[in-house]
Parts: structure tokens; sequence; C-alpha cells
């Protein structure tokens, strides 16, 4: 049990210093696909039918995990930075 208290105040430190690194931060939020494009500095530029497929199974059943981070490159267009 203490092992885990300990763990779990690490990560919050973790969590406050990016946090505090973070100076433009939104809640979250729903959008639809089409207004999302590829990160620049994405290094995949082609990806295996086999795990695009085994993606898209895993988040049909289990969600998305961890939400993507996006930015703003226009009025309606978000480049995915994360995730």
């Amino acid at each position: 049990e203490a092992l885990l208290a300990s763990t779990h105040s690490s990560q919050n430190e973790e969590v406050s210093s990016v946090t505090s690194a973070t100076t433009n931060i939104r809640e979250l939020q729903k959008m639809p696909v089409e207004h999302l494009c590829r990160g620049r500095y994405q290094p995949r530029h082609e990806i295996n039918p086999d795990s695009l497929t085994e993606l898209s199974e895993s988040i049909k059943t289990q969600g998305i995990i961890q939400p993507i981070i996006v930015r703003a490159v226009s009025d309606r267009m978000y480049e995915i930075i994360a995730g």
C-alpha cells in the first residue's frame, strides 16, 4: 500500500510539471475526423494495413484510452501532435 501511495504521488508530480509547462490548456472536445490532419513531424509515412486493422478493432472494443492532442492550423482543421 505504501508503495502504491508513493507511486501515485510521483505520478501527480509528473502531471503537475507537465501542466505547468503547458500554457494553453483546453478541455476535451469531440470533433469530426475530417477536421484532423496528420502531424507534419509524424515519422510514419506508411502504416501496415494489418496493424491499422488491429488498432481499429481495439478502438471499437475498448475506445481510445488516452485522448489525442491537437493544435489548430486553421478555423476548422487541427494537426495531430500526439496520440
